[in-house]
């Protein structure tokens, strides 16, 4: 190699940010397919780097139900994260959204054994917030 600043691994380590922006300017001529297609044919095994977008969209996501749609009290309808793990084909709990705040909080409490009147009053006394919806 000519340059001896990227001769060895330990010369390209020290200059590592010249290495990043060499290699980055490079890679802009081109397309990821093109880069992708070429990799491969020297044997090199490499996956896209995809953006956010193209992951959610990615067809492996539809067909392992990774996106799952519910309904959010406020919001109403909404995508959300599926249940990843899947052992078999039997049908999973359905995902749920986030909750709003204290939208559970007067059923965990009763399931703790408070009555409703104490979970009134701890609610009267701003301990705990529960939520109208």
């Amino acid at each position: 190699m000519s340059d001896k600043r990227f001769a060895t691994n330990a010369a390209r380590v020290a200059n590592f940010d010249e290495t990043v922006r060499i290699v980055g300017e490079v890679m802009q001529t081109r397309t990821t397919d093109d880069w992708l297609d070429r990799l491969r044919a020297c044997g090199v095994p490499c996956p896209p780097i995809n953006t956010l977008d193209q992951a959610l969209n990615h067809p492996q996501v539809e067909a392992r139900e990774l996106l799952v749609e519910s309904t959010h009290a406020v919001l109403g309808a909404m995508k959300n994260v599926g249940i990843p793990v899947k052992f078999n084909e039997e049908p999973r709990e359905a995902v749920r959204p986030a909750p709003l705040l204290g939208q559970h909080t007067a059923e965990v409490l009763s399931e703790m054994g408070l009555s409703d009147a104490a979970i009134g009053e701890l609610t009267r006394q701003g301990i705990v917030g529960v939520s109208t919806l």
